[in-house]
């Protein structure tokens, strides 16, 4: 995992931080000078921005290191770099963990003469079930649950401008398969994980 805190007063940053689109582009560019180049899901990237007390963190996991050195809207003192697979080692049947999730609990709604496209659940109750169906699949059980007041991302891309709903999920978990478990974390949990979602931050 890295871990390093976003630079506000950049230019680039605050563009990013306004944009996912923009945002992921950046990310991508960690791994190679033309994002293009770069598979997000082959090399199992994840990010996650985090406000705490007067910083903006980044976190970020993937399946190489990224490239900081060159990264001008980073704070490059403040960058911390580990190993992750220690951690997913240990991972067992039966271990709990608080988990931190921002994510998109949403469905595929198929149209009449057009692509089907995803809507976000509405209640809280829905995502609850989406989250434990998630679960079910990724190898733990939700324990206890809570989230935050859903809220939008926005970004520009090429094709016109976007708008995800997004929303902070936290609680407890219990890993009951370590194989799939060790997947879903290494890989994210739910859909669009190009923009800043999916990624299970873990807590003792």
């Amino acid at each position: 995992m890295t871990c390093a805190a976003i630079d506000r007063h950049n230019p680039s940053a605050r563009q990013a931080l306004a944009d996912c689109c923009d945002m992921h582009k950046n990310i991508m560019r960690l791994y190679s000078p033309s994002e293009n180049s770069v598979a997000r899901y082959t090399e199992k990237i994840l990010y996650r921005i985090v406000e705490q007390q007067n910083e903006i963190m980044l976190y970020l996991t993937s399946s190489r290191l990224p490239d900081m050195r060159q990264t001008a809207w980073i704070n490059s003192h403040t960058v911390r770099q580990c190993d992750l697979q220690p951690l997913v080692n240990r991972f067992a049947p039966g271990q709990t963990f608080s988990f931190d999730l921002l994510t998109h609990p949403s469905k595929k709604v198929i149209r009449t003469g057009a692509n089907s496209r995803r809507v976000f659940l509405r209640t809280a109750q829905e995502r609850a079930d989406w989250l434990r169906h998630q679960g079910e699949k990724g190898g733990f059980r939700v324990v206890s649950l809570q989230e935050d007041t859903p809220f939008d991302l926005h970004g520009k891309r090429s094709t016109g401008n976007i708008c995800l709903r997004a929303v902070r999920m936290m609680g407890r978990l219990e890993i009951t398969d370590t194989v799939r478990f060790a997947d879903a974390y290494q890989s994210g949990i739910g859909p669009e994980k190009a923009y800043g979602m999916g990624m299970l931050l873990l807590g003792g």
